[in-house]
């Protein structure tokens, strides 16, 4: 191939292809790609087919995390030379005409474009390529001495040091970071760049947690909540995108401390120990990308200030994109065959309860055991029906019937896959089978009495009375023609309820699982920090002229 890049087509779609010359506007220089980095958002492309609300409506080059260098200078004259070794600042800020936003902060412009983001139609397209046309307001020269292999970090460098000092100063003070992801473990480079005299990092998985105690933190285990709650530090940064992380955020925090809240989470309303914050007398704070911080951080990765050396642990060749994908997601690598995918593909769960069951906590914590993705459905509902749940309204026939179509298509499509879903009569159940054959549905059993227990001991999420009782009414148990099984949901710990669940799976399913977690070692190499954004930056960083993946690089 001339030009091979690694494009998007759909979801589970993803080509190595050539797309031939770059044809630069007269403001473009063209960039050889040496190294890129798979993201969040670059996985989900090509997992969900969507990047939180950017769909996927025609082949898109992915990559926005890069570094290269110029072949060919702008017509017009501006921007670097010919030679020159760049990165890219992924941004193109632009308004929509109504919406106000602050133009000291240009990451906030309402109708902005992003490398390799579907947000817009036409698509913007990516960096993920041999040789790419890029504006050369983008280009952002190297400094002598900083190696482009680093230099591909510095976009999610960037993001991680715009966290941080979204804080403020944090010098002498005590930092804390929740999942130490490739964001995570570069949020605890900043922060030790930035003087902080105490930086603790957590994560599920032993080699972040490994990799940050090199850079210098103490490192927690996520699922020791006593000890993150007894670390009342002032600064805590939650990189893992995920409720759960949020929760442990606040708790970590001292009276009075910042909450950084850097891991983008999911759509829709989201729980939270919003008591604890406010009586704390915490400062939540959001942050997106990152604005004109870019050079700053290209002269600390030059000087060496800013150390991320451990932070890349894979690298690829581009024409072994499928691989590197995998690789990134923690699933087996795509080449062990057509064979070994298609037994994988046959784990479809629907972990299936009412409000207030934990189902979405036992979902992830079922797809963390068995090595694959999880999906809550309520990420899938469109607008409508999250606009008439948060009014305590019940939804109809009319409301449930495309958001069930969605959710099958979902499971099929995106195989293997643990889903999570609202309380099932027979015949919505039949909508996703119609979609998804070989769908599992797991019925977490509890009474309502327990439900409303649990419900106000949320003081920060009770449903309505109507809303609660609707879901019971529509709740069908599993027939015994269906594929299927029924678990006690009434017991506290979800940890043992997915382990019950488990238990229940065929032989094949389970041993597939497990050899998903021999290819990624005994505690898996991946962490919870897979959710940065919505065009969240990723993992790692590739050799001359490719891309990188989860601590991984493809080249060309």
């Amino acid at each position: 191939m001339d030009n091979p890049a690694v494009v998007a087509h759909a979801a589970q779609d993803l080509r190595v292809e050539d797309r031939g010359t770059p044809a630069p506007a007269p403001d473009e220089a063209i960039v050889e790609i040496a190294y890129g980095g798979i993201c969040g958002s670059d996985l989900h492309y090509w997992q969900h087919g969507a990047a939180g609300a950017s769909v996927l409506r025609e082949p898109m080059i992915l990559g926005h995390e890069a570094s290269g260098t110029v072949v060919e200078a702008a017509a017009d004259g501006s921007g670097p030379a010919v030679g020159a070794r760049v990165a890219p600042h992924p941004l193109t800020p632009r308004g929509d005409g109504a919406t106000p936003w602050p133009k000291d902060r240009p990451n906030l412009a309402p109708a902005s474009t992003y490398l390799g983001s579907a947000m817009h139609l036409p698509h913007t397209q990516g960096a993920f390529a041999r040789r790419v046309a890029l504006p050369t307001r983008m280009l952002h020269t190297l400094p002598p001495g900083l190696d482009l292999r680093t230099a591909a970090l510095a976009e999610p460098a960037a993001v991680a040091w715009h966290g941080l000092h979204r804080a403020g100063d944090v010098r002498g003070r005590h930092v804390a970071v929740i999942g130490s992801g490739p964001i995570g473990l570069l949020v605890v480079a900043a922060a030790r760049a930035a003087g902080a005299a105490r930086i603790t990092a957590t994560d599920l998985h032993r080699l972040p947690r490994e990799i940050a105690a090199g850079h210098g933190a103490e490192a927690l285990d996520a699922r020791d909540g006593d000890a993150i709650a007894a670390l009342h530090a002032d600064v805590v940064v939650e990189s893992s995108g995920t409720e759960a992380g949020l929760a442990a955020a606040i708790s970590a925090a001292a009276r009075g401390g910042t909450v950084v809240l850097l891991g983008l989470q999911r759509s829709g309303a989201v729980a939270a120990p919003m008591a604890t914050a406010i009586t704390r007398e915490l400062t939540l704070l959001g942050s997106f990308r990152f604005a004109d911080e870019f050079d700053d951080v290209i002269a600390a990765l030059a000087d060496g200030t800013l150390d991320v050396s451990g932070i890349v642990t894979h690298e690829f060749g581009i024409a072994e994109a499928l691989e590197a994908f995998g690789t990134a997601s923690g699933r087996v690598p795509l080449e062990q065959g057509a064979a070994h995918l298609r037994r994988r593909s046959l784990m479809r769960i629907v972990v299936m309860g009412p409000s207030g069951s934990g189902k979405s906590t036992v979902g992830a914590l079922l797809a963390e055991r068995l090595g694959t993705p999880f999906i809550d459905a309520d990420d899938l509902h469109p607008a409508r029906n999250i606009a008439k749940m948060s009014r305590g309204i019940p939804l109809d026939d009319d409301d449930r019937m495309p958001w069930l179509q969605r959710v099958g298509r979902t499971l099929q499509q995106q195989a293997p896959l643990v889903l999570a879903c609202s309380a099932l009569t027979r015949r919505y159940r039949d909508v996703i089978r119609a979609e998804a054959p070989d769908a599992r549905f797991v019925e977490l059993v509890i009474d309502r009495r327990t439900l409303v227990a649990r419900m106000r001991a949320r003081a920060d999420h009770f449903m309505p009375a109507s809303l609660l009782d609707s879901q019971l009414g529509t709740l069908e148990s599993l027939a015994a023609d269906e594929a299927g099984v029924r678990i006690d949901g009434a017991r506290a710990d979800a940890g043992a309820i997915a382990a019950a669940i488990a238990e229940t799976l065929p032989a094949s399913v389970l041993a597939v699982a497990r050899a998903a977690h021999r290819e990624q070692g005994a505690d898996g190499e991946h962490s919870a920090d897979d959710g940065h954004q919505a065009e969240e930056p990723g993992d790692a960083v590739g050799d001359e002229g490719g891309v990188h993946a989860r601590g991984s690089v493809l080249s060309g």
